[in-house]
């Protein structure tokens, strides 16, 4: 019987568990994009961590993804300072590129992100395989400014020179982050690029844009979805609540 009455609203349970599976399927794949972090100042946070994936894009190509160049770095935050006005944060840089070797490959020459509150400093604790801050620059690839770059071999966000991280290598490095105004309750990142050298293209450097955040921590860091991930999401709940009226009006239907 409910299914003669499905079939009057012009669904039957077939096309019902097909509307109801691409709406879980929807949600499901809106879940894990995020575009940033919030990670709120309480010691329950130390030790948490984030990690972000990377692509290749050369030169000022917002669209153009250069095949098997590909980044990540686990983000840590080992200590709070200062009141919470300073933030230490340990980076470990991975070259996962499946193109090119050590020697002929893609080279990482620096990364950065934004923060919210503003940052008054950034300074090295221990630079590892890293030697360089800018503040201020513009790394390549057509982006806004970036509030910092950690790198190496240079001293600029868009500078290139002979070094980096090769491919199937790892470096690291430790920072402190330092707000300005009172001590921050929580705190953003956000926009997280890397550059590139030696890219299989031509131009042979750009940038890599941030892919995917995985985040983990037991005091409370968030992933703040992306808005075509929120799209997503509204769109999913919208079509689970459609399949949800037409049943009930089916069984009322029924019911008369």
């Amino acid at each position: 019987m409910n299914t003669v009455a499905y079939t009057m609203l012009g669904l039957n349970n077939a096309a019902l568990c097909r509307i109801g599976a691409s709406a879980l399927t929807m949600m499901a794949a809106a879940a894990p994009a995020a575009a940033a972090v919030v990670i709120p100042a309480v010691p329950a946070n130390i030790g948490a961590n984030w990690t972000v994936t990377y692509d290749a894009r050369p030169g000022n190509s917002n669209t153009v993804v250069t095949p098997g160049v590909t980044a990540s770095i686990n983000f840590t935050l080992v200590g709070l300072l200062n009141d919470n006005r300073t933030w230490r944060v340990l980076a470990e840089v991975a070259n996962t590129s499946t193109v090119g070797t050590a020697a002929t490959g893609a080279r990482l020459g620096a990364f950065s992100f934004d923060t919210d509150p503003n940052l008054a400093s950034v300074r090295f604790v221990d630079k590892g395989d890293f030697n360089f801050i800018g503040t201020g620059g513009n790394m390549t690839g057509g982006l806004n400014n970036v509030e910092f770059c950690i790198g190496v071999g240079s001293n600029n966000c868009s500078g290139g020179g002979n070094n980096g991280i090769r491919v199937g290598e790892a470096g690291d490095t430790l920072f402190d982050l330092t707000f300005l105004g009172q001590a921050p309750t929580a705190i953003q990142f956000s926009n997280f690029f890397v550059r590139w050298q030696v890219l299989p293209s031509n131009p042979s450097s750009g940038v890599g844009r941030m892919t995917s955040i995985t985040v983990d921590g037991n005091g409370g860091p968030q992933g703040i979805p992306e808005p075509s991930s929120w799209a997503m999401l509204i769109a999913g709940f919208g079509l689970v609540g459609a399949v949800a009226r037409r049943r009930k009006r089916a069984g009322a239907a029924v019911a008369a």
